[in-house]
């Protein structure tokens, strides 16, 4: 059976949940903030799509991010939450409608299909740092290979990809985002903060994806022996609702090339995707 896969680069590479609102963003232990409730969004599913029948979507629930806040209203956990999940509703409501039924999954969950299976497994990248796990990356198997989906990783815990090949087992084909100069954390995220961040803790936490090091960490970590560069929003067509504009000096773009050529020395395969590219097998 001939099987092909078609990456497509036209979303923009934003972020795309809701993720905390905090009274401050000292460096206190977790303890000392009072909790009220999680505001976790489902983040956009990043999928290599072949023929798809389904669409998933991060599950809602987990990771510790918390309206923190001095008031004593018990009801406003409720409130958040019950807003939240009208949301999700919406939302997989309209996917339906478009002929796309939602599967919401968690860590590890498994979507099975013709051929193979999607594999949820978990995000650490650009969300500044935070605990959101209304991400994820995605394990693909098919036609015998295993492809890692991972737009906007970042490879700032090695130990994260070895306990994926571990669960999963090796990968043969990574996709990896490596917009690694994002934006600080109050750019998304100050609007939902009660008291002001100071600018050495907002540039301290970035929506950043991975560096050269971290990618080639990632790559260790999961055997892969083919990287493509994905998701990086150069393509002509997001001008308009992206921040970057790149060029020859950019940092990002010279992090691709230093990554290429550690690709290049370690005898795997890579490229610098840009706008479409298919794969047969």
């Amino acid at each position: 059976m001939l099987y092909s896969v078609r990456a497509l680069h036209a979303q923009p590479r934003r972020e795309r949940n809701v993720g905390v609102c905090a009274e401050s963003h000292r460096e206190l232990p977790r303890d000392n903030w009072e909790r009220r409730a999680r505001i976790d969004q489902p983040a956009r599913a990043q999928h290599t799509q072949t023929e798809a029948k389904s669409t998933s979507s991060p599950r809602i629930e987990g990771g510790s991010c918390f309206v923190l806040s001095r008031s004593r209203e018990p009801s406003l956990g409720l409130s958040v939450k019950a807003a939240t999940r009208l949301l999700v509703e919406r939302f997989n409501q309209r996917r339906t409608e478009a002929g796309l039924p939602v599967v919401e999954v968690d860590d590890f969950s498994e979507v099975e299909f013709p051929g193979g299976k999607v594999i949820a497994t978990p995000f650490l990248g650009e969300h500044c740092d935070l605990d959101i796990r209304a991400k994820s990356t995605y394990h693909v198997q098919l036609g015998g290979r295993t492809i890692f989906v991972g737009a906007d990783s970042s490879g700032i815990d090695p130990g994260l990809y070895r306990y994926m090949r571990n669960h999963v087992g090796q990968v043969d084909v990574a996709f990896l985002g490596m917009e690694c100069a994002g934006a600080p954390l109050t750019w998304l995220y100050q609007g939902l903060f009660t008291k002001p961040v100071t600018k050495k803790i907002s540039d301290s936490r970035t929506l950043s994806g991975s560096n050269a090091e971290q990618a080639a960490g990632i790559m260790t970590e999961l055997g892969a022996r083919e990287a493509y560069v994905y998701a990086m929003g150069e393509e002509s067509w997001l001008g308009h609702v992206m921040a970057t504009s790149y060029n020859e000096d950019s940092y990002q773009l010279k992090q691709v090339a230093e990554f290429m050529t550690w690709c290049n020395d370690h005898g795997i395969k890579s490229d610098h995707l840009l706008g479409q590219h298919e794969w047969r097998w």
